[in-house]
């Protein structure tokens, strides 16, 4: 097994560029409506790539935050996502919001990241170089923090997806702040898609058998 270690961290290219509208999103869809930062609070937040996967493929898992504001800002964190280890693998990790960058990195200084992976869980930390009136005036209110990646075992199953207890999350200037929720994804492993997914692809083929023997026919 591969680990991704990250120390230093840039701005990559753009991997899933709808990643951030979903997060911002995120407060609606619970919600019903929209509700000012100030009242939801900051939440934790876990959005899978796909609710499923075939056994031995890989999938992401996008670990976000919104609900920051100017002030008040993130500058550090350390989390941990607990997995099944019976259903999935950690494969990687990689720091920073795929679409606008890492927001903890505004000032192009890197930043101080760890990871360590255990036996059904994954603990990561990042800390900004970057000073607080840059965080409280460029950075984002929602942003992706990481991108988890996980492989399906040979195991069919629903596999949960939740933030360990006790997360640690400061704001410019080093103080703490306290989510008021954490998130809960699943994934299933081994899914299939189900017989009427089959139909427009099999009436396609259909389609294109008769079409070709009727154009056949004629030559």
């Amino acid at each position: 097994m591969v680990f991704k270690r990250k120390t230093w961290v840039v701005v990559g290219q753009p991997r899933k560029r709808c990643v951030s509208l979903l997060f911002a999103i995120l407060p609606i869809i619970f919600s019903g409506a929209i509700v000012p930062t100030a009242k939801a609070g900051i939440q934790l937040s876990l959005v899978p790539e796909s609710p499923q996967i075939p056994l031995g493929d890989t999938t992401d898992l996008f670990v976000g935050i919104n609900g920051l504001g100017d002030p008040p800002s993130l500058s550090t964190y350390d989390l941990t996502v607990n997995y099944d280890p019976t259903l999935f693998s950690f494969v990687g990790i990689t720091y920073g919001d795929p679409t606008i960058g890492d927001q903890l990195n505004l000032s192009g200084f890197g930043t101080i990241t760890s990871d360590t992976p255990g036996a059904d869980s994954i603990n990561f930390s990042e800390v900004s170089l970057d000073d607080p009136d840059t965080l409280d005036t460029l950075q984002a209110s929602t942003f992706v923090l990481v991108t988890l990646e996980f492989q399906a075992l040979n195991t069919d199953g629903l596999g949960t997806f939740s933030f360990g207890s006790g997360p640690v999350l400061g704001d410019a200037l080093g103080n703490p702040l306290t989510p008021s929720s954490l998130a809960t994804a699943y994934i299933k492993a081994g899914e299939t898609p189900e017989p009427y997914m089959f139909l427009p692809s099999l009436m396609a083929l259909v389609a294109l058998y008769f079409g070709n023997r009727s154009r056949f026919s004629r030559i």
